[in-house]
């Protein structure tokens, strides 16, 4: 199941319409996503990129268990991103590049195994890399860029990444 909202709805990949496409109201009139969305046991997708929402991510978004895509970029969200996406164990994409998230880079993300895709730019960021994410073994793509992140980088996370082709760090104080 997907659900999707925005610029690009209609048909996803393999000709299968979205699950649900909101139109009216405009969706920027919600301070976040329908309540409905957190009843979808099944949700597979949820793509609400490029949509002017804004206020937090909820911790619900935790509850969404066999979550495999979380697109929220490029929206107003603010505050910190919520712990509870480390319960998304199946996750495979996550996008939350927007201005406006700030906390510390997230162990939490490290119980989520099977990310191949994740793009955290443009956010207010710290910290380091936790050595917990070692655990990102699938990991290929890695945007980090335009943070407040510092620290070092340690050899034995990036050896544990054998599929990383793309790790964006630049503009952070590393």
């Amino acid at each position: 199941m997907c659900f999707q909202i925005g610029p690009e709805k209609g048909m996803q990949q393999g000709g299968q319409p979205p699950l649900a496409v909101l139109g009216q109201p405009p969706l920027s009139e919600y301070s976040w996503f329908p309540e409905e969305i957190k009843n979808i046991l099944n949700l597979k997708q949820l793509k609400l990129g490029l949509n002017n929402l804004n206020g937090t991510i909820p911790d619900e978004i935790g509850h969404l268990s066999h979550l495999e895509v979380l697109e929220l970029h490029q929206n107003d969200f603010q505050g910190p991103i919520p712990s509870s996406i480390g319960n998304l164990t199946v996750l495979q994409t996550l996008n939350v590049k927007m201005p406006g998230l700030n906390s510390s880079i997230l162990a939490g993300i490290s119980f989520c195994t099977n990310l191949k895709f994740v793009d955290m730019s443009v956010n207010s960021l710290t910290g380091s890399l936790p050595l917990s994410m070692a655990s990102l073994t699938r990991i290929r793509e890695f945007g980090l860029s335009s943070n407040q992140l510092s620290g070092e980088i340690y050899p034995s996370l990036l050896s544990s990444w054998p599929e990383l082709f793309s790790l964006q760090l630049q503009f952070n104080d590393m």
